[in-house]
């Protein structure tokens, strides 16, 4: 209502501005129907504003309880006059996610999580997941629902932006390449079976790593902290080892000579990580022997033997448990490093 009493004033005022190049007889009958109109208009606009009051008084009995769903759907920006001109740019709302992208370059698809709409404004978080040479993105966004004559809009508050209401038609029909909903529950299930299926398959290689004999899993833990390890069938080497607590103490060497570093590691399910090593170089005394603490998988560990499983099988005839390797022991000779 309020629509039609801003035009017919607007077509009022138009009658009423070409008046005046009538004789003085129109006028003087212009002077009485504008009279006459002006009462119609105070007549119109009692009329509305009892309209509009009643209008509030009905607005306020029945205020909108706005959802999500009220906010899903297609929508663009268009490079100039709305569904004139071509679609600059644009978005799908579905449950879960909203898609957003250009016409000529890939779209992004980003995971919605606590989505709250209060009256008639919506936010909710995203997380786009890295893909596509670019890092993953999340932030937080809000939009505020629009209605008009019968049309709903999405204003964004923080730009002043608004998107328009269209159909995934629309943009097909212009060219765009756009995923339906469809299709990204599709791809998102079956991003979900490959990740189901690359954890069955990675507690099943580390079920296999731990099944295997405890020389081998010795030796194949020493290779993170001693090269020698990895000699083919540790042909030149034995090695010496004893689990003492909760460590893995390691020691390879030829059986003559100095400087063969005892190495502590720890273990737990899935990973063997280094702790430090200790090493007797002669007259230098005590040192300490480098490791890398960085943890290794036991994934790789196992990978790396199915590699070479002949040379390290042959290689456990030269593992020998030591029992004497304590970490008392161990702790004494790094105690004299200075």
């Amino acid at each position: 209502m309020k629509t039609q009493v801003y035009f017919s004033l607007l077509f009022l005022s138009l009658l009423l501005s070409g008046c005046g190049n009538e004789s003085e007889e129109s006028n003087n009958k212009s002077i009485q129907n504008e009279t006459d109109n002006q009462e119609e208009i105070t007549n119109v606009k009692g009329k509305e504003e009892t309209e509009v009051d009643d209008e509030g008084i009905n607005n306020e009995e029945k205020t909108i309880a706005y959802t999500y769903d009220n906010f899903k759907g297609t929508y663009a920006f268009f490079e100039d006059i709305p569904y004139e001109s071509p679609i600059q740019y644009a978005f799908t709302f579905m449950d879960d996610y909203y898609i957003e992208g250009l016409k000529d370059s890939s779209y992004s698809v980003n995971e919605i999580s606590n989505k709250e709409v209060v009256e008639n404004v919506l936010q909710f978080d995203y997380f786009a997941p890295e893909g596509g040479g670019n890092g993953a993105v999340n932030g937080n966004l809000e939009l505020e629902l629009v209605e008009k004559n019968s049309e709903q809009t999405l204003f964004f508050p923080e730009t002043g932006s608004v998107i328009y209401p269209i159909t995934e038609q629309d943009l097909i029909e212009e060219g765009w390449k756009w995923p339906s909903e469809l299709e990204i529950l599709q791809a998102e299930k079956e991003t979900q079976q490959e990740s189901v299926e690359d954890s069955s398959s990675s507690a099943d290689i580390i079920e296999a790593y731990n099944e295997l004999d405890i020389a081998l899993k010795v030796l194949l833990a020493a290779t993170t902290v001693d090269e020698r390890a990895m000699t083919p069938e540790l042909l030149g080497f034995n090695l010496y080892y004893n689990f003492d607590g909760d460590a893995l103490l390691v020691n390879i060497h030829s059986g003559a000579g100095v400087g063969h570093p005892w190495y502590a590691i720890k273990y737990d399910k899935e990973t063997i990580t280094p702790v430090e090593g200790v090493v007797y170089n002669g007259s230098l005394g005590y040192e300490d022997a480098f490791v890398d603490p960085t943890s290794v998988s036991k994934i790789d560990l196992y990978n790396r033997y199915m590699e070479s499983k002949k040379s390290y099988d042959l290689a456990i005839e030269n593992i020998v448990e030591y029992p004497e390797m304590t970490l008392s022991e161990y702790e004494d000779m790094r105690s004299e490093i200075e």
